[in-house]
């Protein structure tokens, strides 16, 4: 019997290593993405107006707390959001949008165009997500990014400048929240730098993109 109880405390351990919660919500610690196994960097939840909109968690090859170190990297890197509420899927997609927008120079945005584009079209093909719904933008080593809507592959939108340029959403100079900014990379402690940010979610929230 002893035996039994102790395999069963074994069993809990293990299965409760696997996992961490935030707000509610199980985060895994571990993902597997383009053949990579990559480890929870950091975790964070976004909300606007008190109003919890998603989890949002960041798996890397190795961890660091070096925005610019994580974004120029050439490694795989996983942005899982977990939503905590109803969204209209065109509101989300303007969203990325602005987050790219305010991380970007004329210049840049002339080459991200098409990309971005792309990318509005796939998250608009829902329609709306759900409470409970995960989307997974997995970050390839050639700067290319998947979108993985509740584990089926619904876009590839090829490099190599978009990958990069969308990691800027949440660790670039101007990210949606710089609490999240700073969960997101291992406790990291950077300040504000941008007072004000444009967001398709003010109207809504009152808050800042995506």
């Amino acid at each position: 019997m002893k035996s039994v109880i102790t395999a069963l405390l074994l069993a809990l351990l293990s299965a409760g290593s696997q996992a961490v919660e935030i707000a509610g919500t199980p985060i895994d610690e571990t993902a597997r993405v383009f053949g990579k196994e990559l480890s929870l960097n950091g975790a964070g939840v976004r909300t606007a107006m008190l109003v919890k909109v998603y989890v949002a968690a960041l798996y890397l090859q190795q961890k660091s707390k070096d925005a610019d170190e994580v974004i120029e990297s050439r490694q795989s890197k996983r942005l899982l959001m977990v939503f905590k509420r109803n969204l209209k899927s065109n509101i989300v997609g303007a969203a990325f949008r602005d987050g790219i927008r305010n991380n970007a120079d004329e210049a840049d945005l002339l080459i991200l165009k098409p990309r971005m584009e792309q990318l509005e079209r796939a998250v608009a093909r829902h329609g709306e997500v759900r409470e409970g719904d995960r989307l997974a933008i997995d970050f390839a080593m050639d700067g290319s990014v998947d979108l993985v809507y509740n584990d089926k592959l619904e876009e590839s939108i090829p490099g190599p400048q978009f990958g990069p340029a969308m990691l800027k959403i949440w660790l670039g100079n101007v990210p949606v929240a710089d609490d999240l900014k700073n969960a997101l990379l291992a406790g990291a402690n950077y300040g504000p730098k941008a007072p004000k940010r444009k967001s398709a979610f003010d109207s809504i929230f009152d808050g800042f993109s995506p």
